[in-house]
């Protein structure tokens, strides 16, 4: 094999690897609920389903270019309440800013909480740690 034709299947498996982790990365699971939306920045970097240990959640990372945790937070309120979620608490924190939501008429109840970063719950220097935690039903 020539050395063109190596870098050819190196470079392509690199771009399938990378392609399917995407592909991966940006399916959210079935009890997501459908009128949640988080930042076009976003990006998914992790799913867990807590079948052993409670709450489901949902983390992005958000870059930290031109936002801050309390407008991620108010984005996120104002949009919840405008789709008839009712805000339930509004929490500000040295390390974190969070808002806990409910919406009776499809059983469930989130809190979206972005962790500032560079903190001992956020190690990402330069980008937001936005959980989402999904209650399956309103406690």
């Amino acid at each position: 094999m020539n050395m063109s034709t190596f870098c050819e299947k190196l470079l392509s498996a690199f771009v399938l690897g990378l392609f399917s982790l995407s592909v991966l990365a940006a399916e959210l699971p079935d009890w997501w609920p459908e009128d949640l939306t988080v930042p076009s920045t976003a990006t998914l970097t992790k799913v867990d389903e807590a079948k052993e240990k409670g709450l489901p959640e949902v983390e992005f990372s958000v870059p930290v270019a031109g936002t801050t945790a309390e407008a991620l937070i108010d984005a996120s309120a104002t949009e919840l309440e405008g789709k008839g979620w009712t805000i339930d608490q509004r929490r500000q924190r040295s390390t974190s800013d969070s808002v806990t939501a409910t919406r009776r008429d499809i059983d469930k109840r989130v809190i979206v909480t972005a962790w500032k970063p560079g903190t001992i719950f956020n190690k990402q220097k330069d980008a937001f740690r936005l959980e989402v935690k999904v209650y399956r039903s309103v406690p």
